[in-house]
């Protein structure tokens, strides 16, 4: 007799992990062995046996099936430097269990899931990667991705404000990329965006360097 299965999500939000809109969103249905459930004691919930091997299944079970898709899917620049990207580092964060169960109610729309993080990078063996996974793997990045709503999500595209993901009115006047909406917008992403736009603008005042020089000669 084969072994029971359940049916989850495979989430995958890929782009930068600093900000709180994606720049592209996939959801990817998978089979999985049948999920243990959570045993709620007095001070919290307790992980299922063998739960660490049912992480291992699970993601095995992704393996690289959609990694072309989702390379074709936008011109990926990486997270760090800025030059195109030949990779993603990717974090995982599980949704698979209710939590809810505990407090003595169900939430009749609860689906498990599994929510990848997935940060475009120039290169496995670069800097970058360390880079990268160092902030995506914080408790605050983590836990802020794990109760987004991919369905409600707003992917940021040409035009639209990199914070929220309504119409972009408003151009960083430092890096001359990202967009907002609102001064409110701005602030809200500024401790996140401010190391790139300031790499943005010393790469730019470079390259105006190096044309001028060019010029001259």
């Amino acid at each position: 007799m084969p072994p029971s299965t359940t049916t989850i999500d495979h989430i995958i939000y890929c782009g930068d992990p600093r900000t709180i809109v994606a720049t592209k969103t996939f959801i990817f249905e998978k089979q999985v062995p049948e999920l243990a459930p959570l045993v709620f004691t007095q001070t919290g919930w307790k992980p299922p046996a063998g739960i660490w091997n049912t992480f291992e299944s699970i993601f095995k079970s992704f393996g690289s099936a959609h990694t072309e898709e989702i390379n074709n899917s936008h011109v990926w620049t990486c997270t760090n430097c800025g030059k195109p990207a030949k990779a993603f580092c990717s974090v995982y964060a599980n949704n698979l269990w209710d939590r809810s169960a505990g407090k003595g109610s169900l939430d009749p729309t609860f689906k498990p899931s599994v929510v990848e993080i997935q940060a475009p990078v120039c290169r496995h063996d670069e800097p970058c990667m360390g880079k990268v996974l160092a902030f995506a793997q914080t408790e605050e990045c983590v836990g802020r991705w794990r109760e987004m709503d991919p369905k409600t999500m707003v992917n940021i595209g040409a035009g639209l404000c990199a914070t929220c993901g309504k119409d972009g009115v408003m151009l960083c006047a430092g890096c001359r990329e990202f967009r907002y909406c609102s001064k409110e917008c701005q602030i809200k992403l500024w401790p996140a965006h401010e190391k790139d736009c300031k790499r943005v603008q010393k790469e730019r005042k470079r390259a105006e360097g190096a044309a001028a020089l060019a010029k001259k000669r």
